[in-house]
């Protein structure tokens, strides 16, 4: 009578039961006064909403258990709840701003052109000026311009792309380092801006 139905998800079942509880006013913080319907459940005067679940344990039955098409029925609910979830999951990024890698990317974008977060512009070091070529960028751009200076110098190792050699720039710049990392790299670039 609570929850409608005689086939439902666990967690269904208790969400439905805590909708009751709000609509008929019965909450009192952390646990709920049991009306008529619910001292007839759980047979308590007053029961802990992290009680809900183990009380409803003996008035629930698999539906392997239960005979009849109810295992059918459960099969076919989680079937449709799968799809659900799926569809939710897939939505394509042109849709309009719907789907979550859209929205991700809307955000970004808004980021960049507001130069806020990563995209706030930073005031270069002369030390790490020398390697970019500019007074203010933001970080993303800072990590293009050292990596293209790298490349361009030849100091990437050609066994192992993420180390590289240094030189007196890069030196400069890492702390008097022969060699450095991707990893390790944006430790010392952090050392060498600050706030325009």
């Amino acid at each position: 009578d609570i929850v409608g139905t005689d086939l439902m998800p666990r967690n269904e079942i208790v969400k439905r039961v805590s909708e009751y509880v709000k609509a008929h006013g019965l909450g009192q913080g952390r646990s709920f006064r049991c009306d008529k319907k619910l001292q007839s459940i759980f047979g308590a005067d007053s029961l802990m909403y992290i009680q809900i679940t183990s009380s409803l344990a003996p008035h629930l039955v698999k539906p392997e258990d239960a005979g009849g098409d109810a295992l059918v029925r459960a099969e076919a609910m989680e079937r449709l709840t799968l799809e659900e979830l799926f569809r939710e999951s897939s939505s394509p990024a042109d849709d309009g701003g719907e789907g979550r890698r859209a929205r991700r990317t809307a955000s970004t974008e808004k980021a960049r052109a507001e130069g806020k977060g990563i995209f706030q512009p930073l005031k270069l070091s002369p030390a790490l000026e020398a390697i970019t070529g500019a007074k203010v960028l933001s970080r993303p751009e800072i990590s293009r311009k050292v990596w293209a200076y790298i490349k361009s110098q030849g100091l990437q190792d050609p066994t192992d792309g993420r180390k590289f050699r240094c030189d007196s720039k890069m030196q400069t710049l890492m702390g008097g380092l022969e060699e450095g990392t991707a990893f390790s790299l944006p430790k010392y670039i952090s050392k060498h801006v600050s706030k325009t």
